[in-house]
């Protein structure tokens, strides 16, 4: 099969083929496949300015991708040791990050005005720009309601900021909200119209048009749309079925079907299953032969056990 199409769910009723090899969940890279050096993030690449510091004295990540850890992931792992950090410093860069032990200070520092807190990222700066900045990127807004060289307005909910969109035509995609993990002002918003074509086959120019997306992959048996390959490969695993026999012999068939029912008439009709009524209720009782049904049924019910 062209590996193109080895990578594209369809439908073959009563199931689903979702051929080609599951790639792993969406999420960052595990650290020791991660690039690093003293000027660049090791999360987004870009060029540092300012770092996030947890207590572990690591100061390899941007500031953005240390809040946008804690605020949009609810990561609060320390990017290269993997350790939970309670509190992260932002400083510029080449700014002689606090010693451990002065991040217990932290909270009285910010009582008495000498520090920032963002509280939700419980994120602390030593400077008041730079924390205006990251505070408006947290906020429940979006650039596209500015007007009148005002500044967007913020809002106490994603309910609140979609019925505002929604009033000026724009939609955000709910898919991308829950999966593209982004502040909400860095989302993408679209017309009705484009995000219908978004949601099917992607975006017509944009960063996600750069980037190759082609539409967000469909459960055909749901009929809902997931994020990505990995999430859809995740939900199909975990709410349909698929013939272990049929994977065992090709590994690369990524076969699936609706419910349970579905899968044993497949069993019935392309493999030999156990007809005797206490294995079809035990479900799975099926074989790749007629001669292991048959070692089967002298092993389980020579006897008489169960019932046909």
């Amino acid at each position: 099969r062209p590996a193109a199409a080895r990578r594209t769910p369809h439908l073959a009723s009563p199931r689903t083929r979702v051929a080609g090899r599951q790639s792993g969940a969406r999420g960052r890279l595990p650290l020791a496949t991660m690039p690093a050096d003293d000027d660049h993030c090791a999360i987004c690449a870009d060029v540092l300015t300012h770092v996030a510091v947890p207590r572990c004295g690591h100061a390899e990540s941007c500031a953005t991708c240390g809040v946008r850890l804690r605020v949009v992931l609810r990561d609060a792992r320390c990017v290269i040791c993997q350790v939970e950090a309670d509190c992260i410093f932002v400083c510029r860069v080449g700014q002689e990050p606090p010693p451990a032990s002065a991040y217990d200070g932290f909270p009285a520092a910010a009582r008495a005005g000498k520090l920032h807190r963002l509280a939700a990222a419980d994120a602390y700066f030593d400077d008041a720009h730079h924390y205006a900045s990251m505070k408006a990127l947290t906020a429940i807004t979006h650039p596209a309601l500015a007007a009148g060289g005002s500044p967007a307005p913020v809002f106490n909910s994603m309910k609140q900021l979609r019925a505002a969109l929604a009033a000026k035509g724009l939609h955000l995609c709910p898919v991308c909200v829950d999966g593209r993990k982004l502040f909400a002002a860095e989302q993408q918003v679209y017309s009705e119209a484009a995000l219908a074509r978004h949601r099917t086959t992607g975006d017509a120019d944009g960063p996600l048009a750069e980037s190759g997306f082609k539409g967000h992959p469909a459960c055909r048996f749901c009929r809902r749309r997931f994020y990505g390959d990995g999430e859809l490969f995740a939900h199909m695993r975990e709410a349909h079925e698929h013939c272990f026999l049929c994977r065992r012999a090709d590994p690369d068939d990524w076969t699936y079907f609706q419910d349970y029912a579905s899968l044993a008439s497949h069993f019935a009709s392309a493999h030999h299953a156990c007809a005797v009524q206490s294995c079809l209720d035990a479900r799975f009782v099926v074989f790749g032969s007629a001669a292991e049904l048959a070692a089967h049924a002298a092993r389980e019910h020579a006897g008489g056990g169960g019932s046909r």
